[in-house]
């Protein structure tokens, strides 16, 4: 008790004193205010001089910067579908199929793809449209300079710590090759719609071409196979 009343007198009444007098006492040498943090049970230190504060304070500070880059990615995307949906095949696995366009004036037309599984613009034939609907993409693009760096990190040590591929007899991988070709098409209806028109192509009986076509593809596997167990 006498030790608190010691530091009351000595260093809380002068302040009070000078601060009632309008008064700034000095601090020399910051001892008395050393002092005070020594002493003082209740002392709680800045935000600035706990290193454990500091530390989070500079992640969330990155995590709202990442997220404000993200947000300006989405709402660029919104303008330009190269920009919104650039990098986003690291996170999402491309190419995948949809239901209907996103587009109001394809939407009614029935989904075409090209030889890679992407979908396709029904007239122009090319890789035009979008994958992700408007909301699904804004949200991938904000979060985007987050989970990309984790999911390259996951990429590559997947590419590291990969398995060797197994060599395979031919006669398991190739006994049975059939050749289909299936061409889609759009052909205007008599509403003044369009609706799909396929068109099966297929080999007649004995046909020479077909033994051709059959061998050729399974050189095309056999060079692929190989140069596969060469990379690893």
């Amino acid at each position: 008790m006498l030790y608190f009343a010691h530091d009351f007198l000595i260093f809380i009444l002068p302040s009070i004193y000078a601060q009632t007098q309008g008064v700034i006492l000095p601090y020399k040498d910051n001892k008395i205010l050393e002092y005070c943090k020594s002493t003082s049970t209740f002392y709680r230190k800045n935000i600035f001089e706990n290193p454990w504060y500091l530390f989070l304070l500079i992640i969330l500070v990155c995590i709202f910067l990442l997220m404000f880059i993200g947000l300006i990615k989405g709402l660029l995307g919104i303008c330009s579908k190269s920009i919104g949906e650039l990098g986003l095949g690291l996170l999402v696995d491309l190419p995948k199929p949809i239901a209907k366009y996103r587009e109001k004036s394809l939407a009614h037309l029935p989904v075409q793809y090209d030889i890679e599984g992407w979908p396709i613009h029904p007239y122009q034939n090319e890789r035009s449209v979008r994958v992700f609907s408007m909301k699904t993409e804004f949200c991938l693009n904000v979060v985007f300079f987050l989970a990309y760096p984790l999911a390259l990190c996951l990429h590559l040590c997947g590419m590291c710590c990969g398995r060797k591929i197994e060599p395979e007899d031919d006669k398991g991988c190739f006994c049975c090759v059939s050749m289909l070709k299936l061409n889609e098409r759009l052909k205007k209806n008599k509403k003044g719609g369009y609706s799909a028109v396929r068109n099966v192509d297929v080999y007649d009986d004995n046909d020479r071409k077909e033994d051709e076509d059959t061998q050729y593809v399974i050189n095309q596997m056999r060079q692929s196979q190989l140069s596969l167990q060469k990379g690893f």
